[in-house]
């Protein structure tokens, strides 16, 4: 009972976890507190009119998994992701990871992703050594591209077994070996994902969304855009990197594929971001009020 408990707190400590990385300062305490007890509100009635079994654990899950919503549309202005060439690089090279590792089956959706990822990462390669700026159209190609690797790990995760522990069970999730760690991560790229995966719907035309909703959403995005060039020094770096970290968790089974993916997603371009970018790049100044 302890542990079916524990998991899901480990799992929004890392949804609290990403959040601080995006918010840092700007987030008010109280309004944590005031939310995630209306939420545990909201967890028990969703717990009674599902067919999950009534108690506390599977009520953090459903409070869990509506905190995210709730706190993007409180901050949407911060969560709106920031995109730079070496964020793009990152993400290039795990679509390329996915693509030749866990999508084994021959079909017309690998082909259409095979010339898909040819296509854009020519594109990006030769954006990111121009290192074109204030161009819209190249500004709103990498962005779809951007979009499509989110839409295909999201699709990803339907299959990974922690994401699916509110509605399979902790203990059941438990018995299959999953860690702490693991949740702890997970946690953190729900918060990442569902974050980006709003932005992707907000592009989208509703009855609540209308065209000049999607045009302020579409400047919003285009002010999270930085440009700038990559070092051959930098692009071999960042391979080596994530090559050394993907065969080694391959040869000693560290975690899970997804959850190393989630790993590599947060934490190399944080460490881009805030450390290993050139005069000029630094993408902080665009999350100031």
């Amino acid at each position: 009972m302890l542990e079916s408990i524990l998991f899901p707190l480990i799992f929004l400590v890392g949804v609290l976890a990403q959040s601080f990385v995006v918010l840092k300062n700007k987030m008010r305490f109280p309004f944590f507190i005031i939310a995630f007890i209306s939420l545990l509100i909201f967890g028990i009635i969703g717990s009674l009119f599902s067919q999950k079994e009534f108690s506390f654990p599977n009520i953090l899950w459903f409070s869990i998994l509506s905190f995210a919503p709730i706190l993007y549309l409180n901050y949407k202005k911060y969560f709106i992701p920031s995109i730079n060439g070496k964020t793009l690089f990152v993400f290039t090279l795990v679509f390329w990871y996915v693509f030749l590792f866990m999508i084994e089956k021959a079909s017309i959706l690998k082909i259409v992703l095979l010339f898909a990822g040819l296509f854009f990462s020519l594109f990006m390669f030769i954006f990111l050594i121009r290192g074109e700026r204030n161009n819209k159209i190249i500004e709103a190609i990498l962005f779809v591209w951007y979009f499509i690797i989110i839409i295909l790990i999201s699709v990803l995760h339907v299959s990974n077994s922690i994401i699916l522990a509110p509605f399979l069970g902790s203990s059941e999730i438990i018995s299959q070996g999953a860690s702490f760690i693991e949740f702890f991560i997970v946690g953190m790229f729900y918060m990442f994902i569902i974050t980006n995966l709003f932005s992707i719907f907000l592009l989208v035309p509703t009855k609540r969304n209308n065209i000049d909703d999607i045009k302020e959403h579409v400047n919003l995005l285009s002010e999270k855009f930085v440009s700038s060039q990559i070092s051959w020094v930098k692009v071999i770096t960042i391979i080596l990197v994530m090559g050394l970290t993907f065969i080694t968790n391959r040869l000693f089974n560290l975690i899970s594929d997804v959850v190393i993916i989630d790993a590599v997603i947060l934490v190399i371009p944080w460490i881009l971001t805030n450390f290993l970018l050139e005069k000029g790049d630094s993408i902080d100044s665009l999350n100031e009020d």
